[in-house]
């Protein structure tokens, strides 16, 4: 099974579908930026980056302002705290698209499609997404 990143020395891998799209992304835990990076261009519907601050580095005190959002999905984030597991990532049809080994500290930014998971061992995932899950809604199973 292939690692994350393996076409990226940086351990940073896109999954996209057939026409391009952009449905996955995935940061391998040896990713170390030594400046901010962002890694996703601003018309997706999430945003992921590394802020880097030097020792004594401070983020001043702020909020951010209310607006509104339009989103045509869910994205979702998924930090592997602990543990190891496999992620499938789907496309239209519900395609396979890729299937990889996540591992503690490794990250992945689900855009589009679809995703199953496999632990591989007891594992501990850290998961953020746009609103709260709604049983009614949350989860349509192919």
């Amino acid at each position: 099974m292939p690692s994350i990143g393996a076409g990226d020395p940086r351990g940073v891998e896109w999954i996209h579908d057939a026409d391009g799209r952009p449905i996955a992304l995935l940061v391998s835990a040896e990713f170390a930026p030594t400046a901010t990076t962002f890694l996703t261009p601003p018309e997706l519907d999430a945003q992921m980056g590394f802020v880097v601050y030097p020792a004594g580095g401070v983020v001043k005190r702020h909020r951010h302002p209310r607006r509104e959002h339009r989103f045509e999905s869910t994205p979702e984030a998924l930090v592997v705290r602990s543990g190891r597991c496999v992620l499938q990532v789907y496309g239209e049809g519900d395609r396979l698209l890729a299937s990889r080994e996540l591992a503690a500290g490794d990250v992945a930014l689900l855009l589009a499609g679809g995703h199953g998971i496999t632990m591989l061992e007891p594992t501990v995932l850290l998961e953020v997404k746009t609103g709260s899950y709604e049983v009614t809604l949350g989860k349509e199973l192919f």
